[in-house]
C-alpha cells in the first residue's frame, strides 16, 4: 500500500506538501501540485480510509439493532 510518505519521498518533496495538494489547499505552486499529482496516479494512491477515519475521529457510518 502507497502512502502520503511514500510520494513525498518520490517527489523529494514533505508530507505536509503531498497533504496540501490531495487536501486541495492553495499554499501550492501549480508545478508542485502537477508533479505531486502525476506521482499519485503514477503510484495508483488511494487515501486508507480508517487512518483518516481515526485522524478525524468520524466514521461515517450507522449502526443499526434489531
Amino acid at each position: 500500500m502507497v502512502t502520503i510518505r511514500d510520494i513525498a519521498q518520490a517527489c523529494g518533496v514533505s508530507i505536509a506538501t503531498v497533504s496540501n495538494v490531495l487536501n486541495g489547499k492553495k499554499n501550492v505552486s501549480e508545478e508542485m501540485r502537477n508533479r505531486v499529482m502525476e506521482k499519485v496516479r503514477e503510484m495508483n494512491y488511494t487515501p486508507n480510509s480508517i487512518a483518516k477515519n481515526l485522524k478525524t475521529k468520524k466514521t461515517r457510518t450507522m449502526g443499526i439493532m434489531i
